[in-house]
């Protein structure tokens, strides 16, 4: 007996996990604006997050090996590395138990509807997760700490889980080009938006940066939610490195400010764009989608044999 295709890639899968996993874990020392802080937003737990949430429990497993690898590598010992990325992996398996039994329409697609528990169990989740990256035993705990790690966590797993969610559901290839024609302008305009301030030295508040909130709600009504995502990462990435060359508006603030500021830029423009693009497309299907059925019963009545009145309250409202 053959096993089947989901099987069969099942293993492929599991490797792709672990590939995503090294590759942030790999990236995300890079993301700081100084020595001796947390990183901007951490992108290992949003891809942790993100596969379990979107392919199933046991991809916490390679996650949970290559969190353990990272962190010895990095000098941790391996216990102290095998219990952070445990307590990692059990928070997210959780989340993703909660969303997966009280919403309505449970995940893993992401909807309208679903969009609010998921920020819900990411935030619980990095909160969780941060208390433990800001713990060491030989030195005080410092709610400070906790707070900037929690929202680095939080950061990382909205853009992540967004972008990984947006791209591996219902992704048609063949209309792919045609989605990246239609949605490119809007992509360039944004990121031009984003360019203009962030990569340039700013003496203060300009008019620019009035700009980039309307061009980023617009864009949101125009593009799909795949296109959406990908979009915020690069609009992210562009502040970040605009922030740790002591560029844009953030450039010129204490390392702490900047991060904390940065940080709140990120989470800010993670969900309200997303938020109304992903209530947009929603609604938009949904027009479509009643008007192939009101087309479907027009064609019904008109080429029906048998006389049809719709009528409310004897009053006719349709007729073959």
């Amino acid at each position: 007996m053959s096993a089947s295709p989901h099987t069969r890639l099942q293993p492929f899968s599991l490797f792709l996990t672990a590939a995503g996993c090294a590759a942030a874990s790999a990236l995300d020392p890079l993301l700081g604006l100084s020595d001796g802080q947390p990183p901007v937003l951490q992108l290992a737990p949003g891809v942790l997050f993100a596969c379990v949430l979107m392919f199933g429990y046991l991809h916490a497993v390679p996650a949970l090996l290559v969190a353990v690898v990272a962190a010895v590598l990095q000098g941790v010992a391996p216990l102290p590395a095998l219990l952070q990325a445990g307590l990692d992996a059990l928070l997210v398996c959780l989340a993703v138990q909660a969303l997966r039994t009280f919403p309505l329409q449970p995940f893993p697609r992401m909807r309208a509807d679903h969009y609010g528990w998921f920020i819900a169990a990411a935030l619980a989740v990095s909160v969780g997760s941060g208390a433990a990256d800001a713990w060491t035993p030989s030195a005080p705990f410092y709610v400070s700490d906790w707070t900037l790690h929690a929202a680095g966590r939080f950061a990382g797993t909205l853009l992540m889980v967004q972008l990984i969610a947006g791209w591996t559901g219902h992704l048609n290839l063949r209309g792919l080009p045609g989605d990246l024609g239609q949605a490119l302008p809007w992509l360039l305009l944004t990121l031009l938006m984003t360019a203009e301030p962030f990569l340039r030295v700013l003496d203060g508040p300009e008019p620019w940066m009035l700009l980039l909130p309307a061009v980023l709600v617009w864009s949101a009504i125009q593009l799909k939610v795949r296109w959406m995502s990908l979009l915020l990462v690069l609009m992210h990435a562009t502040a970040l490195y605009g922030t740790q060359a002591r560029l844009g508006p953030f450039g010129n603030e204490a390392p702490l400010a900047a991060l904390m500021l940065l940080q709140a830029f990120i989470v800010t423009f993670s969900i309200a764009p997303y938020a109304l693009a992903i209530t947009l497309n929603e609604r938009a299907a949904a027009s479509r989608r009643a008007r192939v059925r009101e087309a479907q019963l027009l064609d019904l009545f008109d080429g029906s044999i048998q006389g049809i009145l719709i009528h409310r309250e004897f009053r006719p409202l349709y007729a073959n």
